[in-house]
């Protein structure tokens, strides 16, 4: 398993317990360096403070959702060529549209299964 123990991830979740699930994954695949935001306001004062070589964020939050902060990132010189997955439990088809049409190529449909994130991580990092 390659290790990724240099790299720095900010996890963006409004929900402590689905943060947590994800901090396991992330530490069972040899990140050291996570960063925690509740929503995209706080995230994007991690990214500001802190050197970011991966985003995991969730879509439905408050105060800016991930939708949102990723259009801020990648509208944002130094951020936007931040390798940026997307969590959601909207199944829409319209919705899942949405988030292809704003450019966000990985995203992962929540229960978020270990594999599967480990192989959308890979994707991102390679």
């Amino acid at each position: 398993m390659k290790n990724f123990s240099d790299l720095n991830v900010l996890l963006l979740d409004d929900d402590e317990n689905m943060r947590k699930y994800i901090l396991q994954i992330l530490e069972e695949y040899l990140f050291k360096r996570i960063f925690e935001a509740g929503d995209g306001e706080d995230g994007f004062k991690v990214l500001k403070d802190n050197k970011i070589n991966l985003i995991l964020c969730d879509w439905v939050m408050p105060n800016m959702d991930g939708l949102e902060f990723y259009n801020a990132i990648k509208s944002s010189p130094g951020f936007s060529e931040i390798p940026f997955i997307m969590f959601t439990s909207v199944r829409e088809k319209e919705q899942i549209i949405k988030v292809v049409e704003s450019g966000i190529r990985h995203y992962v449909i929540k229960p978020v299964e270990p594999n599967i994130l480990k192989e959308k991580i890979l994707s991102c990092l390679s």
